[in-house]
């Protein structure tokens, strides 16, 4: 007999490749779930995913109007709701604060059900004392939610920040889950990549651009003052009007602005390059202590990784395919180095090795 399983995800599913990857990743690996997810309606430059045999809710949106943003807590919360009551499933997947009133609800009547959390970001007290009335409502809903269930963070540092954030918590209750990429980008994609040739290295960067929180102006100064050497390709479905008045000022014949590309279709485009970029700035503890999605997602592809040292995390997974340096100082970083770093061999555990996920709670 089959089991069902709900995903809350208040969020625009499309935008959130870890939540995708797992219902990818349960259709192959856990056959005999029913899976439904409950979502918003997708307002992002990404194509609706569809997955055979999965259902799909969307309700309401992620509105910059706060009206209609309210309006839509209203309809998701309350639809939500109805429909954990009606189906009943035997597991809820969480996925952040936003999402978590109809599992508060759901968890009160039924109180045996399985119920798991997942954050794709750390939030830390500061930034939680700053948020909204309706946010500090769903951090006590939460909080007394997590009183009963599991949740996980992304990595040790912010299981450990969580953990201390939320002490009365079972230690063995908050587990580590990375965000990884399907298997399928390294088997496919990644393991058949053919070595640097020697020539023009090829950077390439994916995500949201914006000049405040990261190292942007620093890195595209010192690609446009490299155009025989280096050459950028940026990704991006979020341009800050900053980050974009930048990529203008620093305009090159090797350095170009894409649209985001769907998700499906990024490993083979990855592929293409040589050098996969992580600008953070480290502005708040969530980017200190990250291991940013696109870091294995760069990896599974083939490609090495540039990062700031800011990132504690991230200079904990030990990995020669990973160079952590100053980016607010690159200038003075010579080419040659760079091109040592690409002739290394890739460490075989750092695109093999095996992370617990979040399959593996259910």
């Amino acid at each position: 007999m089959g089991r069902n399983l709900t995903m809350l995800h208040f969020n625009v599913l499309e935008k959130y490749p870890p939540a995708l990857n797992l219902i990818s990743d349960l259709l192959i690996q856990k056959p005999e779930f029913k899976i439904s997810v409950i979502t918003s309606v997708n307002n992002s430059p990404y194509h609706n995913q569809s997955f055979s045999g999965v259902k799909i809710l969307r309700l309401g949106s992620t509105s910059k109007n706060s009206m209609l943003r309210y309006a839509s807590y209203l309809t998701y919360n309350f639809i939500g709701t109805l429909v954990l009551l009606i189906k009943r499933p035997d597991v809820v997947i969480v996925y952040e604060t936003l999402s978590v009133l109809p599992a508060y609800v759901f968890a009160r009547i039924f109180p045996k059900k399985k119920i798991h959390i997942h954050f794709h970001e750390y939030l830390s007290i500061p930034e939680k004392n700053r948020a909204s009335k309706y946010m500090k409502f769903l951090f006590k809903c939460e909080d007394m939610l997590l009183q009963k269930c599991t949740c996980s963070q992304t990595n040790e540092d912010r299981r450990e920040l969580f953990l201390k954030d939320n002490f009365k918590l079972k230690k063995q209750n908050v587990l580590v889950f990375p965000n990884m990429p399907p298997k399928s980008w390294w088997t496919e994609y990644g393991q058949h990549k053919k070595p640097w040739n020697g020539g023009k290295i090829k950077l390439v960067y994916v995500g949201v651009l914006d000049s405040e929180t990261m190292y942007l102006e620093e890195v595209l100064r010192y690609v446009s003052q490299h155009p025989n050497e280096l050459e950028l390709t940026l990704f991006s479905q979020d341009v800050s009007l900053s980050a974009r008045q930048l990529i203008v000022r620093f305009q090159s014949v090797n350095i170009s602005l894409n649209a985001a590309l769907d998700y499906s279709i990024l490993p083979k485009e990855l592929i293409k390059h040589d050098i996969g970029l992580v600008l953070y700035n480290g502005h708040i503890p969530n980017f200190v202590f990250n291991v940013p999605n696109k870091v294995f997602e760069y990896i599974y592809c083939g490609n090495k990784v540039l990062s700031d040292n800011c990132l504690i995390s991230l200079s904990k997974l030990n990995s020669t395919d990973i160079l952590l340096t100053q980016l607010r100082e690159i200038q003075k970083y010579e080419i040659s180095k760079l091109r040592d770093f690409l002739n290394k061999d890739f460490m075989n555990g750092s695109n093999g090795r095996q992370f617990p996920t979040l399959i593996d709670q259910i």
